[in-house]
C-alpha cells in the first residue's frame, strides 16, 4: 500500500537539500502523472498544488499549470478570499497570490532548516499560521507578508512538559533548545469560527487553543498514532483522522471523543468540509467517502485506484487531488 504521508517526509531531506536557491517549477508534460497534495477554491476556480512546485488552476474543467517560483514540493493551498491565497511546502516555503492563483511570490522560506510546512490557516485577513514538521509554527499578523516562529510546549505530553519546566528553572536557553528538539510534527489546523483552533499531528497530538494560538493544551482521543487531518463540523464539533483509518469525533470541544467507523487499516489523508456542510474523506486506497452529518461516511462507487489526498466540490463535480493527477468525479444525485 502506498503511504503518501510517509512519501512527503521521505523526500524531506532530498527536497530541502536540492534547492539552495529558489528555482521555478518545471513545466509538467503530463499533469495526470503529477502528485497533487491539496486543492482549494479561489472563488469559483479550483486551485491545486503538488510535487516539484506544480500549481494549477482548473479552467473550463481542465487543469492549467501556472508559473510557480519554487520547484520544491507544495503540501497545502488555502484561500482567504476570491483573490488572496497561500501555498506552503518544503524548505519551509510560503507562497502568496493576490489574483486567484495566477501569479505567486515567495513571502517566507528557510532552506537551512530543511523542514516542510504542512498546513496554512488564516483566522482573519491579517492573522494566519503555517505549521509543519518538528513543531514548526509560524505566525503572521500582516496578511502573510512576514512570519515569526514560535515554540509551544502545549504540544508535548504531560511528562515531557514537566521535564521541560525543570530545565526552564535553570536555563531559558536550554529549555528552548530542548523543547525545539522534542516537538512533534504538526500536520493539520482547523477552526470553528468561534475563536477556537485545533491542531492535529504526530503521536496522537490533538491540541486546542482559545486565544488565537497563543497557548495550546493537549486533548486526549485515546489514540496514540499520528493524525494527518482535522476539520471543524459545527459548534463544538471536530473530526480528526490519520493512520490506519482512525477517525475520531467530539461534540463537546474535545472533552469526549468517539471513534467513527471507516475502513480499518487505510490511512486517512483528508477530511474536507464543503460549502454545503458535507465532509469528504480521502485515503491511501484511493477511496472517497462522503458524510452529510460527520458521523456516517458512505463510499462513492467510483474508486480511483490511486491515493486520494484532498477533495473539493465544484459546479462540474467533485475534484480529487491524487498521486496521479486531478480526477473529476460526477455529482451524486439522491
Amino acid at each position: 500500500m502506498k503511504k503518501v504521508a510517509l512519501l512527503l517526509f521521505a523526500s524531506l531531506m532530498a527536497h530541502g537539500a536540492s534547492e539552495p536557491a529558489p528555482s521555478p517549477a518545471y513545466t509538467a508534460s503530463r499533469l495526470d502523472k503529477v502528485l497533487f497534495t491539496s486543492i482549494a477554491a479561489a472563488g469559483q476556480t479550483p486551485v491545486a498544488v503538488g510535487d516539484r512546485g506544480v500549481i494549477v488552476r482548473i479552467e473550463q474543467q481542465q487543469p492549467v499549470q501556472q508559473i510557480s517560483p519554487v520547484s520544491s514540493m507544495l503540501t497545502q493551498v488555502r484561500f482567504i478570499s476570491d483573490k488572496v491565497g497561500f501555498a506552503v511546502g518544503h524548505n519551509a516555503t510560503i507562497l502568496k497570490t493576490e489574483d486567484g492563483g495566477k501569479r505567486w511570490r515567495i513571502v517566507y522560506r528557510d532552506v537551512k532548516g530543511q523542514r516542510p510546512l504542512l498546513a496554512v490557516h488564516f483566522i482573519t485577513a491579517e492573522q494566519g499560521f503555517a505549521i509543519g514538521a518538528y513543531g514548526l509554527f509560524l505566525r503572521s499578523e500582516d496578511g502573510g507578508e512576514s512570519w515569526q516562529a514560535e515554540l509551544h510546549d502545549g504540544f508535548v505530553n504531560a511528562d515531557d512538559r514537566a521535564y521541560l519546566q525543570e530545565i526552564r528553572q535553570d536555563s531559558e536557553v536550554d529549555y528552548r533548545s530542548e523543547l525545539a528538539a522534542i516537538l512533534p510534527h504538526l500536520y493539520a489546523m482547523a477552526d470553528d469560527g468561534r475563536g477556537h483552533l485545533l491542531i492535529a499531528g504526530e503521536m496522537g497530538l490533538v491540541a486546542r487553543s482559545d486565544d488565537a494560538g497563543r497557548h495550546w493544551r493537549r486533548l486526549s482521543t485515546g489514540y496514540q498514532g499520528t493524525f494527518f487531518t482535522a476539520a471543524a463540523t459545527g459548534a463544538g464539533s471536530w473530526l480528526v483522522g490519520g493512520l490506519r483509518g482512525h477517525v475520531f469525533r467530539t461534540d463537546d470541544d474535545g472533552q469526549h471523543w468517539q471513534s467513527i467507523p471507516v475502513p480499518a487499516g487505510i490511512s486517512v489523508n483528508g477530511l474536507d468540509v464543503q460549502l454545503d456542510g458535507s465532509v469528504v474523506l480521502t485515503n491511501n486506497n484511493g477511496d472517497v467517502y462522503i458524510s452529510q452529518d460527520g458521523y456516517l461516511f458512505t463510499r462513492r462507487e467510483d474508486h480511483l485506484a490511486q491515493v486520494s489526498m484532498a477533495a473539493l466540490n465544484s459546479e462540474a463535480g467533485l475534484w480529487v487531488a491524487t498521486d496521479e493527477g486531478l480526477k473529476l468525479l460526477p455529482k451524486e444525485h439522491p
